[in-house]
């Protein structure tokens, strides 16, 4: 019979609480992080006294995803966790008309607010707003600043020879200082900075999971998919506890969903000596050989 001491036993249980430790550690920030939105607000009459026990049915435009929830007794009611879009709202309660509001849109990391108001009368009248809610952060303490579809969808990309990457589009967020690159023929490497934060303390979620590599000087990917991000977020002070694993700020980014209708995108990159400008290098160096050479140097149009 072989017996095996406790004292022998001590660096084995350590290690196995040790394990246990670092997975729990590695896994629940990325369960809380969040890549979606929340809507709000509360039922009232016109007189503002609040309506419990009212119906609320919240409806996704592109996908018609339904969501289903009662007022409580304030009046109040919350989706959270929705996938950022454009939304329908419907309310009814007994004894007041119908209500429903379209256009509400939901943006990442943002709680959007509708109180809707409903008037005495019967249920098979209905009062449409047709009106975006309300984006004032009164549920939230974070800044940040927020890229939308239309502007991903509507403003040019700088182009370089590397991959285009959505992610030039956080240099027009206030408090964003340094470079994004995208060059797959290199590691990942960025040297920007948020609102006075450290190089390399800002953190990049996709969906809501960080794209932070595991490697000895914690390196953050960049290579997504333009065509693959409907729309981000740049976090830069005050942000919730979920995103508690970076110091410099929070860029958090969500893919696109598909749709009830058939859609898709195409791009042509075309670059010749006759459309393009020369770069001052070139300028540079066809001045220096002018200099000791008779022949002309090569120069573009458009220069």
């Amino acid at each position: 019979m072989i017996h095996t001491s406790r004292t022998a036993q001590r660096p084995l249980r350590l290690a196995v609480w040790l394990l246990v430790a670092f997975c729990l550690a590695a896994v629940i920030p990325g369960l809380a992080q969040s890549g979606r939105g929340t809507l709000t607000g509360t039922v009232t009459d016109t007189n503002g006294a609040v309506i419990p026990g009212a119906a609320i049915t919240l409806r996704e435009t592109q996908t018609g995803s339904s969501y289903d929830n009662k007022s409580g007794s304030e009046g109040l009611f919350t989706f959270p966790e929705l996938p950022p879009g454009t939304y329908a709202l419907a309310i009814s309660a007994p004894g007041f008309e119908s209500y429903s509001q379209n256009g509400i849109s939901v943006l990442v990391a943002s709680t959007s607010t509708v109180n809707a108001q409903l008037k005495v009368g019967s249920a098979q009248a209905t009062v449409t707003v047709t009106s975006d809610a309300s984006h004032l952060e009164s549920e939230s303490s974070d800044v940040g600043y927020t890229m939308s579809p239309q502007v991903l969808e509507s403003l040019p990309l700088p182009f370089g020879g590397e991959i285009r990457n959505p992610l030039d589009f956080a240099a027009l967020s206030p408090g964003y200082a340094g470079t994004m690159s995208n060059n797959p023929s290199s590691p990942p490497a960025g040297a920007f900075k948020l609102s006075g934060g450290q190089q390399g303390g800002a953190d990049i979620l996709l969906d809501g999971a960080t794209t932070e590599l595991a490697s000895a000087n914690m390196q953050v990917t960049y290579n997504f998919s333009t065509e693959a991000v409907s729309e981000f977020k740049v976090m830069t002070n005050t942000f919730d506890a979920q995103f508690g694993s970076a110091s410099g700020g929070v860029v958090n980014l969500v893919s696109k969903q598909g749709t009830n209708t058939l859609h898709g995108s195409a791009y042509d990159l075309l670059k010749n000596r006759v459309l393009d400008a020369n770069s001052w290098t070139n300028d540079y160096a066809n001045g220096q050989a002018g200099k000791i050479v008779d022949t002309k140097p090569i120069d573009t149009q458009n220069d």
